[in-house]
């Protein structure tokens, strides 16, 4: 009995190691958080893509307190893709007053993500916020969402 009990739970995790495998390469939302100068990893049907946050071009985030009266609150961070040999260099854009975004579908509009080697790529919130203190240039960390297309 014991026998059975134990080839029953070797099967499930197998099934379970095969489902999680599969849903890793679909890409289909999948967050990724880089400090500056990291790279990530990202495995994808086919090879591995990677991704590094390379700069902060700009954060022009308007302070917490002054987010009511103020007006084009951004950000910018340079990002390097890699997926099959091929690099591109992408620009992604941090919008508003907040620190952290809406993440439905609905909050972004062309400009507000960028489209490139067959995956979507958002910004959905850089950290820390700029206060009255100024951010050490290597304390800056992203969240990234990947979709396939």
């Amino acid at each position: 009995m014991k026998r059975l009990y134990l080839f029953l739970f070797a099967i499930s995790l197998i099934v379970i190691a095969c489902t999680t495998d599969n849903d890793k390469n679909n890409l289909n939302g999948d967050y990724i958080t880089l400090k500056m100068n990291e790279t990530a990893i990202v495995p994808n049907s086919n090879n591995a893509m990677t991704v590094s946050f390379n700069e902060v071009l700009d954060d022009n985030r308007c302070p917490k307190l002054g987010c009511v009266t103020c007006y084009g609150s951004m950000a910018h961070v340079q990002l390097a893709v890699i997926n099959k040999g091929v690099t591109n260099d992408i620009t992604l854009p941090m919008m508003g007053c907040v620190d952290k975004t809406d993440d439905s579908d609905n909050a972004y509009y062309p400009g507000y993500y960028i489209d490139t080697l067959g995956y979507r790529f958002r910004m959905v919130q850089l950290s820390p916020y700029p206060d009255v203190v100024p951010i050490n240039r290597d304390d800056y960390t992203a969240k990234i969402k990947i979709t396939k297309l």
